[in-house]
């Protein structure tokens, strides 16, 4: 009977009882675990590249103002120091970000061409060309390499973007997971928005109107900072350069953050209340989208270019070889 009793306990402790402020809260922290890892794959980019070229200042720069006006309004509103904490590790990452560019586009740049420089007046003289037969046999074998190489890198890269973003949702998981043995004293023990890169989040509380506009501002600023980038992209006509996964991690963390905001409340009083939040979000999502719609749009046809490449080398590689 003990034994049935006990059973019975264990069973009833392993039991979770799910409130909508839990899976809010579930949500947010996922959202919160995408916006922490948004910079990371740019600064990789960059770095990998050793060149900002793609990337447009007037996009980052839009984005770390609206960072420091995020984190003027935090400590005007006097909003919890986990926000507090999270908007200066943002302005960290534009730091990061715009030093990068300073660096490989000015200063490393500059080097890189006084050493071309050098290295030409050593050689003195170009190399040899090779016969037109053998540059049209390395031409079709360099295509024909190009093409399978490019079809693996897309298929390893769509792989690799999946296992990011499955990733990121399992550490938003588990740091939401960790938080329930953390003591949280104070008025929002039970509701934690934890905002992306938008607006001052949502409480109960009423916020000054002075934190507000600094937020609403800080918004707009997101929600514009990715005209340049696309402008650029459409002048270029290309995305080379960008890291499509801070691109898939900022749809994500939107998306997530408008979700935990619905989870948490769906009456119509607090959905219009938070309403700001939830255009900001969603809002940002159609430049996203474009973004994403380029990256699409150039790298396929890209793509087809190497094809219709080494498509071009196998048919002149055979009307050599029948002559």
């Amino acid at each position: 009977m003990a034994a049935i009793l006990s059973r019975d306990a264990m069973q009833e402790a392993m039991v979770i009882v799910w409130t909508r402020a839990d899976i809010s809260n579930l949500i947010g922290a996922i959202s919160l675990a995408f916006w922490l890892c948004n910079g990371i794959p740019l600064v990789y980019e960059i770095w990998r590249a050793r060149s900002a070229e793609g990337v447009s200042i007037g996009f980052v720069g839009l984005w770390a103002v609206g960072d420091v006006l995020n984190l003027a309004g935090a400590l005007w509103a006097g909003l919890a120091p986990t926000v507090v904490v999270v908007s200066i590790y943002y302005i960290f990452s534009d730091i990061i970000i715009l030093g990068e560019a300073y660096y490989f586009n000015y200063i490393y740049k500059r080097g890189e061409s006084i050493v071309d420089t050098l290295e030409q007046e050593v050689a003195g003289v170009a190399p040899p060309f090779a016969p037109d037969n053998e540059a049209d046999e390395s031409s079709a074998l360099l295509n024909d390499g190009k093409h399978t190489a490019q079809t693996r890198i897309l298929t390893y890269d769509v792989l690799f973007n999946v296992a990011a973003v499955l990733l990121v949702i399992v550490l938003g998981a588990a740091g939401w997971y960790a938080s329930l043995y953390i003591p949280h004293d104070g008025p929002h023990r039970d509701h934690k928005h934890h905002h992306g890169h938008g607006p001052l989040p949502p409480t109960d509380d009423k916020v000054a109107l002075g934190p507000q506009l600094l937020g609403y501002t800080s918004a707009a600023l997101y929600l514009c900072a990715r005209i340049p980038q696309i402008l650029k992209n459409y002048r270029k006509q290309q995305t080379e350069g960008l890291a499509l996964l801070f691109f898939i991690f900022s749809v994500f963390g939107n998306l997530t953050y408008a979700a935990s905001i619905f989870a948490y409340n769906s009456e119509k009083a607090y959905i219009m209340s938070s309403m700001a939040w939830i255009i900001g979000s969603l809002g940002t999502l159609i430049f996203d989208f474009i973004i994403l719609g380029q990256f699409l749009h150039y790298n396929k046809r890209k793509h087809l270019r190497v094809r219709r490449a080494s498509g071009q080398s196998v048919e002149r590689e055979s009307s050599i070889l029948n002559i």
